[in-house]
């Protein structure tokens, strides 16, 4: 099946990790595809957001989500736009803002509760982007 949404990537580890499986029909393909995306990546980024917001001034954690935000740079930036249940350039400019922030709360510019701030507009946009896009 070939999904107008869908990134090699991304596809390729999930079939790996065993979440999706070869032969499976291209309506089960979108309905794990679906699954995987609201029971899973929603819930591990609201963990994150919510640990990152208590302990968001510890200077371990800013680190980590700088890292974070450098490895989703790097990895968007060299991809070609696209889409998987979210859009790849709105999330590339999430990572930069993010990378931003870290730093100027690193040097005191502002308050840190902006970073899990960043981090809960990016999860809200891409559930929203989510209904629009589709899952394929």
């Amino acid at each position: 099946m070939v999904c107008p949404n869908d990134d090699p990537y991304f596809t390729r580890m999930m079939y790996r990790m065993g979440l999706l499986k070869r032969g499976m029909s291209a309506r089960q393909l979108v309905e794990r595809r679906r699954l995987i995306f609201y029971c899973i990546c929603i819930v591990v980024r609201a963990a994150l957001i919510v640990t990152v917001y208590h302990w968001r001034n510890v200077r371990f954690v800013q680190l980590l989500v700088l890292i974070g935000a450098l490895v989703g740079i790097m990895n968007l930036w060299s991809r070609n736009g696209g889409t998987q249940w979210w859009s790849k350039k709105f999330q590339l400019l999430m990572s930069i803002i993010l990378a931003v922030l870290v730093i100027l709360v690193f040097f005191k510019v502002v308050k840190s509760w902006l970073i899990p701030a960043a981090m809960a507009v990016s999860l809200a946009v891409g559930i929203l982007q989510s209904f629009v896009v589709g899952f394929c």
